[in-house]
């Protein structure tokens, strides 16, 4: 079969969203995962603007209950199970953030409603989704991924937003991710930093919009829409990544936690104590109380690996407080390890401090410990903590101004920025439905920016990709790879098309005009009813006095058309069918229906039989 070849360049597009509403009315699945909390605040009238530092690019801001951030004080609001939340709504923009963990890359579905809005931003971990309505496909990073939504002062401040299994796979992993193991959190959890995926791509489920009916054409055909997006950074610059700590965390334990612990914790201004009293489980679970100068109360995703650990708490600093991570490993009863901050350091203003800071433990209270360590006075510290003390780099010292001290103790203890792989420019698409293909080509893609393609295929083919668990294959390509996935078309889409108008298409119907030419009635339209919608008809050279265009109509038999006074002319099946029974208790479900769409007379018995 010849494929149908095009190559498409793409434009720069608004980052104002149209009306953020699911592409599938009515359609939802039993694995839909709402977010239900969210941080709310205002800030400035104008949405770029109040989310800036949210989304910047360099010394990026992260949102938590209760503090003042960014464009003000975040509050949380929460309602576990729903997905649908009304804020109280300010002077200006309102802002709402979320925090979303995966434990691998991976792709998601992601629709967001804002009812009465066509004026919505979203980001995704702080780049701009945009260019074609949710869902969207989108693709999550190892790691905590942020979901920051705003709304201008003149939408209502309603937001709603469900994840759900994508419905293509198309990167480099096998699977979708699994919307119930995502974690949901509106606090800002410890270790977060703009994380971005490697570079890749995603591509969007294709969808029948409408069918094309072509004078002299045997076959009716489907025009499908799908969507492809390029995830990473920008060209030459993917932005900070989260630092590989290189733990596996596979292994069972093989060391027991379980007890008080005395730490040094190794900083820029000197050595700080630390006790712990940690209580472990069989199964690696790690929970437990800190008490220290900075840290003082329980620990957080605490686990245990093998002779590993790691846990998050909390860290008072001057000003604002943010969070650190502890990894760090056991031999006998003593254990030490690294500190990794909440955010990247700004690589020019480091002083030249290293970035293994960390710390060391011996098991027992803080007396025991001490009688073990030889010291000779206050100043005798470690060599390690020694040589990071503020006073031993001439010039350098605490600033007076609190909130400079907490952003210089962050920079210096922070890991260096990693740059990761940047989002495709380009990609190659062919997508087989039930063996027709319809190849594409894409330039100047921008990441997270959703690129809407189309194409016509045999609407026979379409209701076979849809029955068949292999029935869609896809292959793209970018720089180097290569990826093939296949899927099952939803069966949803594929009727919800067929009952909708279908277009009637000449040689020369696209330059205006009357439309004039010979239709031969294809078989998937045999023995329904059509109707004629807009304009004046002429069928059989008579004129349609009762919008019927043939009733029933007759495989293979041929029909005169001209049609004047509307620049489309479209008909539309009259007979019952799916749409008329999809919310009727004890209907068969949509697969069933499009199985019988392969015979006509039995799709119209089922119709009949439901009383439809």
């Amino acid at each position: 079969m010849r494929p149908s070849i095009r190559i498409t360049t793409l434009v720069t597009m608004a980052l104002a969203l149209p009306a953020l509403a699911p592409a599938l009315a009515g359609q939802s699945r039993d694995r839909d995962r709402p977010i239900d909390r969210w941080l709310v605040t205002s800030g400035p009238a104008d949405v770029g603007a109040a989310a800036s530092s949210l989304i910047a690019a360099e010394d990026r801001r992260f949102p938590d209950r209760a503090v003042e951030i960014g464009p003000g004080t975040w509050r949380l609001v929460r309602d576990d199970g729903a997905a649908a939340f009304r804020f109280e709504g300010g002077d200006g923009a309102t802002l709402a953030h979320v925090y979303v963990k995966s434990g691998t890359e991976g792709e998601i579905e992601l629709d967001v409603t804002t009812p009465g809005c066509d004026a919505s931003r979203v980001w995704l971990n702080g780049q701009a989704l945009g260019g074609a309505p949710s869902p969207w496909t989108v693709r999550l990073a190892d790691g905590w991924n942020t979901l920051l939504i705003g709304l201008p002062p003149s939408c209502p401040p309603e937001v709603s937003a469900l994840l759900r299994e994508a419905r293509i796979p198309l990167a480099r992993d096998r699977r979708p991710l699994d919307p119930a193991r995502l974690r949901i959190q509106a606090s800002r959890p410890p270790g977060v930093r703009p994380n971005l995926p490697a570079g890749t791509v995603t591509l969007g489920m294709p969808r029948p919009v409408h069918l094309v009916w072509r004078a002299g054409a045997d076959r009716l055909e489907a025009q499908v829409e799908y969507t492809v997006t390029a995830w990473g950074g920008e060209s030459g610059d993917s932005g900070p990544q989260r630092p590989d700590t290189g733990e596996d965390r596979s292994a069972p334990p093989s060391i027991d936690l379980t007890g008080e612990w005395s730490i040094t914790l190794y900083l820029p201004m000197g050595a700080e104590q630390l006790r712990a009293d940690l209580e472990m489980d069989e199964d690696g679970r790690l929970q437990g109380d800190l008490d220290g100068e900075r840290i003082d109360g329980s620990l957080r995703d605490g686990w245990v690996s093998g002779d590993r650990f790691g846990w998050s708490t909390r860290w008072s600093g001057p000003g604002r407080g943010f969070d650190v991570m502890f990894v760090g490993r056991v031999e006998g009863d003593a254990m030490s390890g690294t500190l990794e901050f909440e955010r990247p350091p700004d690589a020019e203003t480091r002083q030249g401090f290293e970035s293994d800071f960390g710390f060391e433990g011996r098991r027992g209270t803080g007396e025991e410990a001490e009688a073990e360590r030889d010291t000779t006075g206050e100043t005798d510290e470690p060599a390690r903590a020694r040589a990071r003390r503020p006073g031993a780099r001439p010039g350098f010292g605490p600033p007076a101004d609190a909130e400079a001290l907490h952003a210089q103790i962050r920079r210096q203890l922070l890991p260096p920025r990693r740059p990761g792989t940047p989002a495709p420019a380009s990609v190659s698409l062919e997508l087989r439905f039930d063996g027709e293909e319809l190849v594409d080509s894409t330039r100047g893609l921008r990441p997270a920016r959703v690129f809407t393609l189309s194409g016509t295929v045999p609407f026979g083919n379409v209701r076979e990709a849809a029955l068949d668990d292999r029935g869609l294959r896809a292959r793209i390509g970018w720089r180097e790879t290569t990826v093939e996935r296949e899927a099952r078309l939803p069966a949803e889409p594929v009727l919800e098309a067929f009952h909708a108008p279908i277009t009637l298409a000449t040689p020369d119907s696209a330059g205006g005009g009357p439309l004039e030419g010979s239709f031969r009635v294809p078989d998937e339209l045999d023995g329904f009813t059509l109707r004629t919608l807009e304009g004046e008809w002429r069928v059989d050279g008579e004129a349609s006095s009762d919008e019927t265009l043939c009733s029933p109509c007759r495989k293979g038999s041929r029909i005169e058309i001209r049609v004047t006074g509307t620049d489309v002319a479209r008909v539309r099946v009259a007979d019952p069918g799916y749409p008329e029974a999809r919310s009727s208790a004890g209907a068969p479900p949509a697969e069933a229906w499009l199985r019988a769409l392969s015979n006509p007379r039995r799709y119209r018995e089922m119709a009949g039989e439901g009383g439809f």
